[in-house]
């Protein structure tokens, strides 16, 4: 019956998900099947508790900057709802400044080497660099269809990403939605060279389809 007390107890329960991981062999799923139920009992306890949307966003911030097992997945959509217009532009400045503010690369002499590909060394410092932009890209691009702000998601993806038939399905259906039926219909464009006459692009062609009716071209 308490709303708030709720949402604590689940916020401590979500932050033992990194030292389960740690130290236990998830193979069969079981883990992750636990701590997925728990966020989505935490979307319901937010929804119920109401808390201030600002308080609300440093919780999120804090818990996407630490998913580092994938147990925050899909936590901004999930707390859109509550985080409302106010919450969402105050986790959109949360991620803007961490943008703005990279981790640098090693100096040459201080660089580690974690691993070996075919070619050659796996540094720390780029392994930090690429998490931190994916980090960055993925939760803006969450923030800005929350925020039902279509340019700013197209945005996030660059003109080679977007020349993906997966990618620009994405974009167009979400083109559609705010009835840019001729926006739609040319970001799918940018992608019908690497789908290919013979790619296997499902979503491509049912967006493609979904965008012709829309602009009247049923034959």
């Amino acid at each position: 019956g308490d709303a708030a007390l709720t949402c604590d107890l689940l916020w401590q329960f979500m932050s033992l998900a990194a030292p389960a991981y740690g130290r236990c062999d998830d193979s069969n799923g079981t883990i992750s099947a636990i701590f997925a139920t728990a966020l989505e009992d935490l979307g319901r306890a937010v929804s119920a508790a109401k808390p201030a949307a600002v308080d609300l966003a440093d919780k999120v911030f804090a818990g996407i900057v630490a998913n580092d097992y994938g147990q925050y997945d899909d936590l901004i959509p999930l707390m859109a709802e509550a985080l409302g217009p106010k919450g969402l532009n105050t986790l959109k400045a949360r991620f803007e400044a961490m943008a703005a503010d990279p981790p640098k690369r090693a100096e040459k002499d201080a660089r580690k080497a974690i691993g070996w590909s075919s070619r050659g060394a796996i540094y720390e410092d780029d392994r930090t660099i690429s998490r931190h932009h994916r980090l960055v890209q993925s939760a803006m691009t969450e923030i800005a269809d929350a925020l039902g702000d279509v340019d700013g998601y197209i945005a996030r993806f660059s003109a080679e990403e977007q020349a993906n038939p997966a990618i620009a399905a994405r974009i167009a259906e979400r083109l559609l939605g705010a009835g840019r039926a001729p926006d739609a219909m040319a970001a799918l464009v940018k992608a019908e060279q690497q789908r290919g006459p013979n790619g296997y692009w499902p979503d491509w062609d049912r967006v493609r389809i979904d965008t012709l009716e829309a602009l009247g071209q049923s034959e």
